[in-house]
């Protein structure tokens, strides 16, 4: 074990006087450290006696109490401030700090040099050194047998035996980063928010990150084992760099899958049969019963597909991608889309209907394509297009035809300034029941029958003919689409047009 702040202040030479913070003198002590920064936090890693001639205490008092709690937060074990040199007078707020937070405060005499009290901790400590130095050895020697790295779990398991860690990895996300290694607990999650330069101690360990070709790949968590003495936070970073190998290795043999996944969907989107493709799609999807599809707009197609296809992956997700003018992304029916698409860069998406693999994918495409449209023009993430009529699939997507369809079958009725229309549509989605129709519209059968009578003479056709219904029924899907994407575009224009709360 590491001397601790009693023990030292117990040794009549040194000349220790406690000035705040007695709760806290059982904290051990692996380093003495000279720090004169006020914001020492980058070069420290958790239990150092930071020693101070004063000029890194502030004189304010706010400024002394945040002094102190960054050092607490960093896993400090206590402060050592030389008498009668340029430390301010400590304020009541940085020592009602100091024991509120069990954080020691001790005074060193101007006649002992920071070096005696720095030689005194070496000493003490050179045998939890040498076990650190020797767990450390033992990291790489887990290394040296063939089979370790074809088993991960089993790997990662050696490694905690040997560094006295208990390991845990995750993506940035939280997600988990090599398979069969456990993911950062739920109570611990809150450490995914701290800010990318916080100091590597957290209460009960450290934690660091794992990058991989220059970007954050996920965080290693090491959280000490109560039945051993853990090899400090070099041999956790040891261990972050094996994470790193690993997860670029798992990430080169992952963009071999999604090229080749790339070309299999390219494949059914061009219209070929997917019982030709029946092997290669059961070997990514086994027996999923419902798949959709959805299309992704994003500002790097590239880059949301190699991200997509990461989170999905770790999800355990099967799934198809393909980068053209959106991303494609066939996937199970209850791929969780909306948690994803968000982090990955994407403005808008669309996503069809569920449905089999046993016909070309011709309608689904033509699905998201709609619902990718309705999602860019109400300003939301994504759209279902099960939350859309199934009428709007078969309309055309190009804004003048569906105008043009809408004004050639509705518009003679329109001069009726729509109480014509009203009565068609109410009819329409009654059923064609008449009672039911007068019932709601409020007027006498007569009535509703000379408005039908008149619908007819003004389009030209009978109201009974399968075919005419349809159409009619097509068309005021039509007229309702056109609305409703007025109705967006004004909305836009209004929040636009709208003085921001800080110009107000």
């Amino acid at each position: 074990m590491s001397i601790t702040v009693a023990e030292l202040v117990a040794l009549p030479h040194l000349g220790l006087e406690v000035v705040a913070g007695l709760a806290g003198l059982e904290r051990e002590v692996g380093w003495a450290h000279v720090c004169e920064l006020e914001d020492p936090r980058p070069w420290l890693e958790g239990g150092e006696l930071v020693m101070t001639t004063g000029m890194a205490v502030p004189r304010e008092p706010g400024r002394q109490a945040a002094y102190l709690e960054r050092l607490a937060a960093c896993g400090v074990a206590g402060l050592a401030i030389s008498k009668d040199l340029c430390a301010p007078p400590l304020t009541p707020s940085f020592l009602r700090s100091a024991e509120r937070l069990g954080f020691p405060v001790v005074a060193v005499s101007i006649e002992v040099p920071f070096v005696a009290i720095a030689r005194i901790v070496v000493m003490a400590n050179s045998d939890a050194s040498s076990r650190q130095l020797a767990r450390q050895i033992a990291v790489f020697d887990a290394l040296r047998d063939s089979t370790a790295l074809s088993d991960l779990p089993a790997l990662f398991r050696r490694l905690e035996h040997v560094s006295g860690f208990e390991l845990y990895l995750c993506s940035p996300a939280g997600l988990p980063l090599l398979p069969g290694v456990p993911g950062i607990p739920d109570d611990r999650r809150d450490l995914l928010d701290r800010p990318g330069d916080a100091p590597a101690h957290v209460p009960g360990g450290y934690i660091v990150s794992v990058p991989v070709d220059g970007k954050n790949a996920g965080y290693l968590l090491g959280l000490r084992t109560a039945s051993a003495e853990p090899g400090g936070l070099g041999t956790l970073q040891h261990i972050a760099t094996i994470a790193a190998l690993q997860r670029a290795t798992l990430e080169r043999e992952r963009e071999i899958d999604r090229r080749e996944g790339a070309e299999l969907l390219a494949e059914l989107l061009a219209g070929r049969p997917p019982g030709e493709l029946a092997g290669r799609l059961d070997a990514v999807f086994g027996q999923a019963a419902d798949l959709c599809l959805a299309l992704i707009q994003a500002d790097d197609n590239d880059a949301a597909a190699a991200a997509l296809h990461s989170q999905l992956t770790d999800l355990g997700v099967p799934h198809l991608l393909l980068p053209q003018q959106e991303v494609a992304l066939l996937a199970p029916a209850g791929a969780p889309l909306a948690g994803l698409i968000g982090a990955v860069g994407t403005s808008s998406a669309g996503r069809s209907r569920p449905f089999r693999l046993e016909v070309p994918v011709g309608v689904p495409r033509r699905q998201a394509g709609a619902a990718l449209r309705q999602a860019i023009e109400r300003g939301i993430c994504l759209a279902e297009a099960s939350d859309y009529a199934e009428e709007l699939d078969w309309l055309p997507v190009e804004r003048d035809v569906v105008a043009a369809l809408s004004e050639r079958i509705l518009g003679p009725l329109a001069a009726d300034k729509g109480s014509l229309l009203q009565t068609l549509i109410v009819w329409l989605e009654s059923g064609r029941r008449s009672g039911e129709t007068s019932r709601q519209l409020g007027v006498h059968p007569h009535t509703l029958a000379y408005r039908l009578r008149r619908i007819e003479d003004l389009i030209g056709r009978d109201l009974n003919t399968p075919g005419t219904t349809a159409e009619l029924w097509l068309a005021i899907q039509a007229r309702g689409m056109l609305r409703q994407r007025s109705r967006s575009r004004s909305r836009r224009r209004s929040r636009a047009g709208r003085p921001s709360r800080s110009a107000q």
